[in-house]
């Protein structure tokens, strides 16, 4: 499944500045502070709650990928990985 949202440019390599850029655009990045000039620091606390988001978003996104909609369900339940069967 592939994330419409994401820009054709994450179909080659990217230099880090330029992932750290497209996940600022998506909304991904941890919050920033600007200090005099060009310093730039994430506190301690942006960094937590980046974590936690990005945990959120996976967690969403497998879900999504293994929910009502997704194949295990449409898979016999004597079909499924053992990992994957209820109970």
């Amino acid at each position: 499944m592939t994330d419409n949202r994401v820009p054709n440019e994450t179909q080659r390599s990217l230099t880090i500045r330029e992932f750290c850029a497209i996940e600022k655009r998506l909304g991904r990045g941890p919050q920033v502070m600007r200090i005099v000039g060009n310093i730039v620091r994430i506190s301690p606390e942006a960094r937590r709650e980046w974590h936690t988001r990005m945990t959120a978003f996976a967690q969403k996104k497998e879900a999504s990928l293994n929910g009502s909609a997704g194949w295990n369900s449409r898979v016999a339940p004597d079909k499924r990985p053992p990992s994957t069967r209820p109970g």
